[in-house]
């Protein structure tokens, strides 16, 4: 953080001091870009390393023709390779060639600022008054470092909640899909017991045997998967008994 402020006064300086200076409108840009490829090299996903990056890009592109415009070559010629570089982490396929790119072009950023201001010849005034420049820089970073972090919490909070309603729901669709299934038996027992009845079947009726405790802790898959044994189960000691019957 406190490199990143260093860079933000090299940029306030040089912009008081050049107020005429081509050069010096580029400064802003170039910090930027700085943050932002920061943000990428830090971040741990493809896809926020990508965001911050096409971000950092579009700040380069803006100061690339300041800079030629103004001669400040060395300068140009470190944000053409980084605009070269960062094409390249778009069409990356995989978050560690992206974050290969982003790496380099990091230093060619650090790198460019200072090229920058060894050619805006903005020397860095040590008074009271840019001391007092750095610590509001210093206390502002501190403030939007304290606002991404809540922001950060804020969504990590959203995401359980949003977790702890869908295992909701799922558990009552199991709730309903096991009152469902055992409706299936209790009617399935009923008739079969009263065809056999009809049969003058003697000997013991057919019971339901679901004996599974747990059952809402599994699958939906393993809970119909249960259920279906139960009623091939069922149908297969039916027609064992009404064979019986028949012959009796």
């Amino acid at each position: 953080m406190r490199t990143f402020s260093i860079f933000m006064l090299c940029a306030l300086v040089s912009l008081n001091g050049l107020a005429q200076s081509n050069c010096g409108v580029a400064d802003s840009y170039l910090v930027y870009a700085y943050s932002n490829i920061k943000d990428a090299y830090e971040s741990n996903n493809k896809d926020h390393l990508k965001y911050y990056s096409k971000k950092s890009l579009e700040s380069f592109e803006k100061a690339k023709p300041i800079l030629k415009s103004c001669g400040c070559e060395t300068a140009y010629n470190l944000i053409f390779d980084s605009i070269e570089l960062l094409k390249k982490v778009e069409t990356a396929t995989t978050f560690e060639d992206g974050r290969f790119f982003v790496k380099r072009v990091k230093a060619h950023a650090k790198n460019s600022i200072i090229a920058l201001d060894s050619c805006n010849s903005g020397a860095i005034n040590t008074s009271d008054e840019t001391n007092n420049d750095l610590a509001s820089i210093e206390d502002e970073q501190q403030q939007l470092e304290a606002q991404q972090k809540a922001l950060q919490q804020k969504a990590e909070d959203i995401h359980k909640k949003l977790e702890a309603k869908n295992l909701k729901a799922i558990q009552l669709q199991k709730e309903l899909l096991i009152k469902d299934y055992k409706l299936a038996l209790e009617l399935n027992v009923k008739n079969y017991n009263e065809t056999l009845k009809i049969c003058n079947w003697k000997n013991d009726l057919i019971k339901i045997s679901d004996t599974e405790s747990n059952l809402i802790e599994k699958s939906m898959d393993e809970i119909k998967t249960h259920y279906l044994n139960a009623l091939k189960a069922m149908a297969t000691d039916y027609l064992s008994k009404l064979n019986l019957s028949s012959i009796n």
